[in-house]
């Protein structure tokens, strides 16, 4: 997933990598309210999917995993991240960083980073597919400021315009991110990637 890569190419850290949750788990998933698991609601780019499925011929997706955020504003900022990473997956995918929604959950380097993939994307004539699944070991907030440590669990490819897979599949990434408070929102505002093809 060129976004993802173009990340991990980027990194200097030294925060302990997030611990992955296998490819497969009955996860429960996170709708930001704590009222018990629910489905992935598809959208125009966004299929049903299940993690760990195999990327579907032109359709992309994320799935949330488990969340570990305890309080509101940790909440809040672990809501914030998976809805970047949905709208970053359907930029990718639609080769279009212009969604408001994207707009509405990240800026600074994130959305930079957001842009740069799509515009490598379109250069060369090709897009996301496959299933991202965003699971968070620990939110920790500082003031304005909030660092998550997540594993993203990865079933995405780069295609051509006739579905052929332009890279090769990378298993999962550790990620850390930076979100920062917008009012009584968050924005995400960096991605480090730590670990490529593991978690821990």
């Amino acid at each position: 997933m060129t976004g993802v890569r173009a990340a991990a190419a980027g990194v200097i850290a030294a925060l302990a990598s997030a611990a992955c949750t296998p490819a497969g788990a009955d996860l429960p998933v996170y709708d930001g309210s704590r009222a018990g698991p629910t489905a992935a609601t598809p959208g125009p780019t966004q299929a049903s999917a299940t993690p760990g499925a195999a990327p579907a011929a032109d359709t992309a997706a994320v799935v949330t995993g488990r969340i570990l955020a305890d309080g509101p504003r940790e909440r809040a900022a672990a809501d914030a991240w998976v809805r970047y990473w949905r709208a970053r997956i359907e930029a990718f995918h639609r080769v279009d960083a212009g969604s408001p929604a994207l707009a509405d959950v990240a800026t600074g380097p994130a959305l930079r980073s957001v842009r740069r993939g799509v515009a490598d994307l379109r250069a060369s004539g090709s897009h996301t597919v496959g299933t991202l699944t965003i699971n968070v070991r620990a939110v920790t907030v500082a003031g304005d400021r909030a660092t998550v440590a997540s594993c993203l669990t990865n079933r995405t490819l780069d295609v051509d315009v006739r579905g052929r897979p332009v890279e090769s599949l990378v298993p999962a990434y550790g990620v850390r991110g930076t979100a920062v408070a917008d009012g009584s929102s968050w924005r995400v505002s960096a991605v480090e990637v730590r670990t490529s093809g593991r978690c821990g």
